[in-house]
């Protein structure tokens, strides 16, 4: 869960050089595009804590992965414009505001104690396993077929999820 969420940033940060080769980004407009990314990650998860407890961990993962999905598949499909890439990816982080919330009330509600620690470290190895599976994308995927259809792939991922 925590995996699909953090995938549109690092997902960008390792296609940069074939996005901008087609969209014509400045180095600077990616970083700015990106941090939109946690901006909106940030703000979102202040705003939204208080629905996660109320709703629930298996209702804002779900919301979550559809979120994260809607943006992936977004950035494929209409990241046609500098703008309309930067909507899309600052789309994404309201995913990470809604999911890290819900995963942190599932680990500490459902996990038994004796556990927590090990499945805690397994939350926390999401963010380097999607930056790395992020840098394989490029030479396995997108110098063969493009980048958007790494997007597009992993928003049908985030979707299965």
């Amino acid at each position: 869960m925590t995996l699909v969420t953090t995938l549109p940033p690092f997902l960008t940060g390792s296609l940069a050089s074939e996005v901008s080769l087609t969209l014509d980004l400045q180095p600077a407009f990616l970083g700015v595009t990106i941090s939109g990314f946690f901006l909106m990650a940030g703000l979102g998860s202040v705003a939204i804590g208080k629905t996660v407890e109320a709703r629930g961990w298996r209702a804002s993962m779900q919301t979550a992965s559809t979120i994260s999905g809607m943006s992936l598949l977004g950035i494929g499909f209409l990241g046609q414009t500098r703008l309309g890439f930067a909507l899309c990816l600052a789309f994404g982080g309201l995913a990470m505001s809604v999911g890290n919330p819900g995963v942190n009330l599932a680990l500490a509600t459902e996990v038994p104690s004796q556990r927590q620690g090990l499945v805690f470290g397994v939350k926390h190895s999401a963010v380097p396993t999607s930056a790395f599976l992020s840098g394989l994308a490029l030479p396995v995927f997108a110098l063969n077929v493009g980048w958007r259809p790494v997007y597009m792939g992993a928003g049908v991922l985030a979707f299965s999820s």
